[in-house]
């Protein structure tokens, strides 16, 4: 069963507030997106079909926020 959006939203909310500390404590940028994504999939992997995009959107809007470009796919 999916998780509601207003849970979802939290769980980015920790996020947000973790990404600068992680951009600051980490040594390269293969290291911060290890960790970033550790940090991610749990929302990613709640959120139902309806809110995969939404979620997907709010990460990309958290790291725009924090100056980061999300690499090529």
């Amino acid at each position: 069963m999916a998780t509601p959006r207003e849970q979802l939203q939290s769980m980015l909310d920790g996020i947000a507030q973790q990404v600068p500390h992680l951009l600051r404590e980490t040594s390269d940028r293969d290291e911060f997106w290890t960790a970033f994504a550790t940090l991610t999939d749990p929302p990613l992997a709640a959120a139902g079909p309806e809110d995969f995009d939404w979620v997907s959107a709010r990460i990309t809007e958290m790291l725009a926020a924090c100056g980061v470009t999300p690499p090529e796919a």
